[in-house]
């Protein structure tokens, strides 16, 4: 295979200048390139040079493994959607044919199953663009099995890379992680450079997930050096996408930067002809315009987005675009056509992401784990009988002994077999239950977060329709409460215990998710707490009461007048009670007018959950008040 791409690379050139020079063969003739339909319109003129240049070589060798290299490269190296699946279609075929062929040498047909187990996982691929999760993960789980003896590393890295695209896709972050480690682990020590910086690339996205944004940088500048040095251009194209995102939407100096890496990463994607992620990147324009407030050439982008994902004719494109035309409706104050495009969206992630999808990604892989023990079972049974006929052929004269006592190893292992089978099937149902209940409670999170955001646009339509300035403030006042609510519950579904809450974590994300709401971000927060644990309902209560005061400051402390904003939380133990120290460097409060507002009303609330009261301080600077509680989890 490494010989056939060599041959590649010093032919690609000279044929990329001669190609329009050739006028004996037609570029849609079957005779020459093997498959039907293959349009001029949707192939680059590198893509054909590639092409013609290992075509050439395909109809001059006499060699089926010749001509089983160049399927194999024409299936993984071309990467225009147009074009490769016609040729793993093609592989698939020619494999089959062969692969039980007993005139054959076994080598050679274990390279025929080999790369037949190869074009099981392109489909998969297929089906997963298509958004038929499960189907792909069907095609996922046969390629491993058919790999079992045959397979090398790189060739199990792409099948784990593809199973952790799909557990991303279902929004299982940690199988995803897993999958995509296991792909990096099969690769990082070998000469697949490309594969290697589809690994580190995929693990970035990860750690980007996790908010561990640093992290996926590095990872991403390492994939893209390793891109850069062995000329992917596909490889470099990705990493400049997802650097550029992290660049526009995660940090704040170095927009114009991930702008840049944007654009370029389009104009690589263009030259590829890959439309799905020409149509993602321009969705990453679109919310990072919309963050800049630039909203005309947000919507301009959002809109290229939405067109590219129809000529795709992919799931998770055409979802990213819903979101982006979402996000920029909004940002215009136009919510109506924005809660129409976020129902869109909202159908069609519930038709790629439910509960039952899951449950089934979860059994298939409880099956192909018990249909891979069962094989290891069989073959170390039948390696046991082989090994015992032999002995008892070499030891005629103890034939009776030995039957004696090989009849009584069979029947403690039958005996010994079946205590492991039932302790190993309870473990299985325990971690099957465990896993189910994780799936649901996922679920209802992620309800909840969507019940959040229908309220809120519903609340801003209302708004919107009402001419009285107090009862659109009113409404606008719900709304910040109903996204910090949001925010409080989004922060503690990340947590990864749901029991107990590390107090001073919780305040950190709570006030970092505070700032990207769009609060002040010059505010400097202090957090500190003696106490390592609370109720998780304390800390919804906690929560809600911080972002009341904290809303107060920043609303009437502030107030523009204080150039360097201050807020610091202090949380004690004081015997069976806590005391929470809130204070700010603001203007002071008008202690009369706070007891009255709405924000004290439902502090005091909070309060009486936990057995606690409000106290307000008079300190010579700012604001000090104390909530005093205790912890009834």
């Amino acid at each position: 295979m490494e010989s056939t791409q060599n041959v590649v690379k010093q032919l690609i050139f000279f044929l990329f200048l001669s190609a329009y020079a050739v006028t004996g063969q037609n570029f849609l003739d079957k005779e020459f390139y093997l498959v039907d339909s293959l349009e001029a319109s949707v192939v680059t003129p590198i893509e054909k040079a590639s092409m013609d240049s290992v075509l050439e070589i395909y109809k001059s060798t006499s060699s089926e493994e010749k001509e089983l290299e160049i399927l194999n490269y024409l299936s993984e190296e071309i990467n225009n959607d147009n074009i490769w699946p016609k040729y793993n279609k093609l592989r698939l075929e020619f494999s089959f044919n062969r692969m039980f062929n007993s005139s054959l040498s076994k080598k050679i047909r274990d390279e025929y199953k080999r790369s037949y187990a190869e074009g099981i996982n392109g489909l998969g691929q297929i089906e997963m663009s298509k958004g038929n999760l499960m189907r792909s993960m069907d095609y996922y789980y046969e390629s491993l099995r058919l790999l079992e003896g045959v397979g090398k590393s790189e060739d199990y890295a792409w099948v784990y890379s593809n199973m952790g695209a799909n557990y991303y896709q279902q929004e299982d972050f940690e199988k995803a992680e897993l999958y995509l480690t296991m792909c990096y682990d099969s690769v990082k020590n070998t000469n697949h450079h490309d594969l290697h910086a589809l690994a580190l690339n995929d693990l970035a996205v990860i750690n980007r997930n996790k908010g561990d944004f640093n992290k996926a940088v590095e990872l991403h500048l390492k994939s893209l050096d390793l891109s850069i040095e062995h000329n992917n251009l596909l490889g470099c194209a990705l990493t400049y996408s997802n650097i550029g995102q992290i660049y526009c939407l995660e940090f704040e100096d170095s927009i114009e930067v991930g702008i840049d890496y944007l654009f370029t990463s389009i104009d690589m994607f263009v030259d590829l002809g890959i439309d799905s992620w020409i149509s993602l990147t321009y969705g990453k324009l679109a919310k990072t315009f919309v963050r800049i407030r630039e909203l005309d050439k947000a919507s301009e982008f959002a809109q290229l987005s939405y067109e590219f994902a129809l000529k795709a004719d992919q799931s998770q494109p055409l979802l990213r675009a819903y979101e982006a035309l979402t996000d920029v409706k909004r940002a215009q104050k136009d919510d109506s056509s924005a809660f129409e495009f976020f129902e869109k969206y909202v159908q069609l992630k519930d038709s790629l992401y439910n509960v039952d999808l899951k449950v089934s990604a979860l059994r298939k892989e409880l099956e192909y784990q018990y249909l891979i023990e069962k094989e290891l079972a069989i073959k170390e049974s039948d390696s046991k009988l082989a090994i015992s006929q032999a002995k008892n052929r070499q030891r005629e004269i103890l034939f009776y002994g030995i039957l004696l006592i090989s009849l009584l190893i069979i029947i403690f292992a039958i005996f010994q077999r079946r205590v492991i089978k039932q302790v190993s099937e309870k473990n299985k149902r325990i971690r099957k239950q465990s896993e189910e209940r994780k799936i649901l409670l996922q679920e209802i999170h992620h309800r909840v977060k969507n019940n959040f955001q229908i309220v809120c646009s519903l609340l801003s339509l209302q708004a919107n329709e009402e001419e009285n300035e107090v009862i659109q403030a009113a409404f606008e006042s719900a709304v910040n409460r109903i996204q910090s609510m949001a925010e409080v519950h989004q922060i503690l579904y990340k947590e990864e215990s749901f029991s107990d809450i590390t107090p001073e974590n919780y305040f950190n994300k709570l006030t970092r998710a505070l700032q990207h709401t769009g609060m002040d971000k010059r505010i400097n927060y202090h957090i500190s707490s003696e106490v390592d644990k609370l109720g998780i309902n304390t800390m919804i209560g906690l929560g809600i009461s911080t972002n009341e005061l904290i809303t107060n400051s920043v609303k009437h402390g502030f107030n523009g007048s204080v150039e360097q904003p201050k807020i610091s939380i202090d949380l004690k133990k004081i015997g069976n009670e806590y005391l929470l120290i809130y204070k700010d460097n603001g203007t002071g409060i008008d202690t009369a007018t706070f007891k009255t507002s709405f924000g004290s009303e439902l502090i005091q609330i909070m309060m009486e959950q936990f057995n606690g009261k409000l106290e307000y301080k008079s300190p010579s600077n700012g604001a000090e008040i104390h909530l005093r509680f205790r912890d009834t989890n």
